[in-house]
């Protein structure tokens, strides 16, 4: 479920399971809840298509819709990121992606991260899915993981299958898959067009971008999980970990994009919008603040955490809109 966390389970986890000594029962029983309420939704979802590649000799899936739209030439290609403990697939569907996709003519894919005990099935309480967002955390498995290689490899996959048009590839992603889009932002900035990476922070070390990368960023301002001032946060996992505010995170990709101080203006009523332009080579850096939002992708299915994990939902916003309007606008030169 991806609005479950942002911080890696405790690599001392028990057998069978990781140690959650703070989570009650009810808050258990809510996510065991929510988790058979989404799928349920996916198996009455129209299917795209689970695929399997293999990466430097480790099995890898993700999701793909929109390969069997009629073509009429190449087309963009979204990569939708998960969020902790969530999979590519549910994803894509929850948050809308897939009817998205088939309305503007784009394709849509949802990689799914590794896990931290690779011998068991992921499970979002005992074996959830992280991605390694290039901050040194997690167990060995996560921080061995290459997943900016499988995104690469997965590109050429779905190249292989449909006409996508190499200059309009845009990563996403939420909280973990956060990390991830903006490790992909820097680290293969000559190959996507742009990124928007929503209620996660960065951890890349310090480096600059080949490019200047469009940036995107959304969050909620009543998120427990990404707090705007930053701060220590406790997973549902039971680890802590010290986040950046969300101004630190955009401070720092407006110098890696050559950006001016941001203004500021209400674009909607409880959300806020931070605009740094004109910046380098024309793009833009936009941080987009919603009142009232925890940590959720607004606008689409509505999990069923209760908001002691995960904050309040808020309809302010469809992020999936948002995030789309924004990519449209930018191609690689």
């Amino acid at each position: 479920m991806a609005s479950a966390a942002l911080a890696y389970p405790s690599t001392g986890a028990v057998e069978g399971g990781v140690a959650m000594p703070y989570v009650s029962r009810w808050a258990l029983a809510a996510i065991a809840l929510g988790l058979a309420m989404i799928l349920l939704s996916v198996s009455l979802a129209e299917a795209g298509e689970q695929r399997t590649i293999n990466v430097a000799g480790v099995a890898r899936t993700y999701y793909v819709a929109g390969t069997a739209t009629v073509n009429t030439g190449p087309r963009p290609l979204l990569i939708m990121l998960h969020g902790a403990g969530g999979n590519g697939e549910q994803a894509v569907r929850r948050y809308g992606w897939e009817t998205k996709a088939e309305r503007e003519g784009f394709v849509v894919a949802g990689p799914d991260a590794s896990r931290p005990f690779p011998d068991r099935p992921a499970n979002l309480l005992a074996n959830p899915r992280f991605w390694n967002d290039g901050g040194a955390r997690g167990n060995a498995a996560i921080l061995g993981s290459d997943d900016v290689g499988f995104i690469d490899a997965m590109v050429e996959d779905i190249a292989r299958v449909t006409a996508i048009d190499r200059a309009r590839i845009y990563v996403t992603g939420f909280s973990s898959g956060a990390g991830m889009a903006q490790r992909m932002a820097i680290d293969r900035a000559n190959r996507y067009a742009a990124v928007a990476p929503i209620a996660g922070i960065i951890v890349v070390p310090p480096t600059s971008p080949a490019r200047a990368m469009p940036f995107l960023y959304i969050s909620g301002d009543s998120d427990p999980l990404n707090p705007v001032q930053g701060g220590p946060v406790r997973s549902p996992w039971g680890t802590t970990f010290t986040k950046p505010a969300h101004a630190t995170i955009i401070q720092r990709w407006r110098e890696l994009n050559g950006c001016p101080p941001p203004t500021r203006s209400v674009i909607a009523p409880s959300v806020n919008l931070h605009l740094a332009s004109p910046c380098r080579d024309g793009v833009e850096v936009r941080y987009v603040l919603v009142e009232g939002l925890g940590h959720r992708w607004s606008g689409g299915t509505r999990d069923m955490l209760p908001d002691s994990i995960s904050g309040p939902a808020s309809n302010a916003i469809n992020i999936t809109d948002t995030v789309w309007d924004f990519f449209r606008r930018w191609r690689l030169r």
